[in-house]
């Protein structure tokens, strides 16, 4: 239902990005607006705040697709469809 739409009413029109780490104690999100999907947004991101060598499981969102692992990531993808 309304996969890859923004609402009408939200004004900035912008995307929640989000991380969560699961390892130790503390498991804080990392949220950030964005205002685009695309690799150019949000690569950057998780290089910020990922370690390079770390496990992210992702959706199969095209952005993702060969850039992390090509970055030092062990990526794996989970179908929601």
């Amino acid at each position: 239902y309304a996969r890859g739409r923004i609402s009408s009413t939200w004004r900035h029109k912008k995307w929640v990005f989000g991380m969560l780490g699961v390892k130790g104690k503390h498991r804080r999100p990392i949220l950030r607006l964005v205002k685009k999907r695309s690799r150019r947004h949000l690569i950057p991101l998780v290089v910020k705040h990922v370690r390079p060598g770390t496990l992210i499981l992702s959706d199969e969102w095209r952005a993702y697709r060969g850039a992390l692992t090509n970055l030092g990531y062990r990526h794996f993808t989970v179908n929601h469809s």
